[in-house]
């Protein structure tokens, strides 16, 4: 009776941390969509700015889509391993690459935020403050 108690328990867990990455992984896609609407409108409304600058941005706005897509297929990963410890494995080596894994996308992000700096300093705040946010969700991610 107790082991199916224990299993009821785990899966009932696993059902709740599902349905709230869920929303941090919508909330990471709506960050994302905001960050390439805001480096769009900067390409388009940028004066001075030639082709070669324009395509500079434009591949730096790739690079952080291409991060946060990183980052939400790592929420997918910490996912599967909580569903491991659920079962009362041990996860912490996997965990602690999994999160290196984010560390870098989230530092390839902000390093080509820091790159744009150089032709919109608008747009780097933008850029920031939505990374701000999604470190924010990220931290609440960590913590389910």
């Amino acid at each position: 009776m107790a082991a199916s108690d224990e299993l009821n328990k785990a899966s009932e867990a696993s059902k709740q941390t599902r349905e709230e990455l869920e929303g941090v992984i919508d909330a990471v896609v709506s960050i994302g969509v905001k960050i390439q609407e805001a480096i769009a409108d900067a390409i388009d409304e940028a004066q001075g700015l030639d082709d070669i600058g324009q395509k500079i941005a434009k591949s730096y706005g790739r690079d952080i889509v291409g991060g946060l897509k990183k980052m939400t297929t790592s929420f997918d990963r910490q996912l599967a391993l909580q569903t491991k410890l659920n079962k009362g494995q041990n996860i912490s080596k996997e965990l602690a690459k999994e999160r290196e894994r984010q560390a870098a996308a989230e530092a390839v992000i902000l390093t080509r935020i820091n790159l744009l700096d150089k032709t919109d300093v608008e747009l780097k705040e933008k850029l920031k403050m939505n990374l701000l946010k999604l470190n924010n969700l990220v931290k609440i991610f960590l913590t389910i």
